[in-house]
């Protein structure tokens, strides 16, 4: 047999870069809405999610800041109205925004600290609920039902509140909290012209402003020689929203380069990326909902692995739900049942492991036989632990996985 293909699948956020963006842009939308609520401009700050808090999210497989923003905003706001028991359950968002800076216009002496805020159990309780495939804001939904034992936010529970913060996380036109993160994210300017309809606040890109590349210049460049001379092939598979696949001609109201932003901070623009966006087409092109091919799904997993030798991303997504639905084998992939493939992921959370690994199982079921090694990567006690639970290889930061990955430290740096 001959030697097997290598394919590097690099996760973005914790992998790549440090997403600084994101988490800035998570409280930036809570503290617009506490300032909403009347509270004093430092009070927003300290209420928001810390760094803590965020590693606890994506140790539960909540991995999107679309669901940790409206998440931490119920968090808050159901704590507000148990200290506010006059306050009758809201008809919208908005109207339970006002009621709460009314309230709190009569009751100066009011405090709420960081410590009041039950973060961690409602964390653990979603993560622990949360369905295979299931959006973790719908989980939340579910869970925050009035005929639910032991309901999430019940001083919540059954206003309209609730729908507009869970129920369309990943529609912007419908959901207020993902529109103004956009805003925070990208800036108004650029969710302006992607976006196509005026800025509903002003803000800087905070992507723009906090993320930070995770690797050095070199061992960037010593990927990309890699790449070049064929010891093996890279694909980025995230989460992150992007732009359609690369060959779609059109540009489309909603699609969002944050991926590409990404790749360009860690100097990686022109290797294929397999993000949000690329498979979010797909999903509208079928008919059918986004969760069935985002990781955990091997949907996303299998279009990475092709993109990464194929680079064309749009033959990637459309092969690779053809091959989980279907058992439709890619022609580029059956040509590797004489050779097989090494792949290897690099990831700070655990759905991106299992989808890989659902990927390579699958592979070898119909005859080409994949090795994976799953590298994690996180410094973070708790992304540590439920790491553990998908593989024992496990780094404090991307450098060294990728120097574990080619053996002796420095060892993939080029002659």
């Amino acid at each position: 047999m001959s030697q097997p293909v290598r394919v590097f699948l690099l996760d973005i956020d914790g992998v790549l870069v440090q997403p600084g963006g994101y988490r800035a842009a998570v409280r930036a939308t809570l503290g617009h809405y506490l300032q909403q609520m009347g509270f004093s401009d430092h009070q927003p700050a300290s209420l928001a999610p810390d760094e803590d808090v965020m590693a606890r999210y994506e140790a539960n497989r909540i991995t999107s800041e679309w669901d940790m923003a409206p998440i931490s905003l119920a968090v808050v706001l159901d704590e507000i109205l148990a200290r506010l028991p006059d306050l009758r359950p809201a008809s919208s968002l908005n109207q339970v925004l006002m009621d709460v800076n009314a309230a709190l216009q009569d009751q100066p002496e009011f405090r709420l600290e960081f410590s009041d805020l039950p973060y961690t159990t409602v964390i653990d309780r979603i993560g622990a609920n949360c369905q295979p495939g299931e959006v973790p804001s719908l989980a939340a939904m579910r869970l925050a039902d009035h005929t639910a034992p032991g309901r999430l936010f019940p001083h919540l529970s059954g206003s309209a509140v609730l729908g507009e913060l869970f129920s369309a996380t990943r529609d912007w036109q419908r959901s207020p909290v993902t529109r103004l993160f956009q805003h925070f994210t990208l800036g108004s300017r650029a969710f302006q012209l992607f976006y196509r309809r005026p800025p509903e606040i002003e803000s800087p890109s905070l992507i723009g402003m906090y993320d930070k590349p995770l690797l050095a210049p070199e061992q960037t460049q010593a990927l990309l020689h890699g790449q070049a001379t064929g010891q093996f092939h890279l694909a980025a598979y995230t989460l992150r929203s992007s732009l359609p696949p690369r060959e779609f001609p059109e540009s489309l109201v909603g699609f969002s380069p944050e991926a590409e932003t990404a790749l360009e901070i860690a100097g990686l623009s022109l290797i294929p990326l397999i993000g949000y966006g690329r498979l979010d087409y797909l999903a509208r092109a079928n008919g059918e909902n986004i969760s069935q091919y985002l990781k955990p799904s091997p949907v996303q997993a299998i279009a990475a692995i092709l993109a990464s030798f194929t680079h064309n991303e749009l033959d990637a997504v459309i092969q690779a739900r053809e091959f989980v639905f279907d058992r439709l084998l890619p022609a580029g992939l059956s040509t590797l049942s004489g050779s097989g493939l090494e792949v290897h992921v690099f990831e700070d959370s655990r759905g991106g492991i299992e989808a890989a690994q659902d990927a390579a199982r699958l592979l070898t079921e119909v005859g080409v036989p994949v090795e994976l090694f799953a590298w994690g990567i996180s410094a973070d006690s708790h992304k540590r632990r439920a790491l553990e639970q998908v593989t024992q290889r496990i780094f404090a930061s991307t450098s060294e996985a990728i120097q574990a990955a080619f053996g002796a430290p420095g060892s993939f740096l080029p002659d």
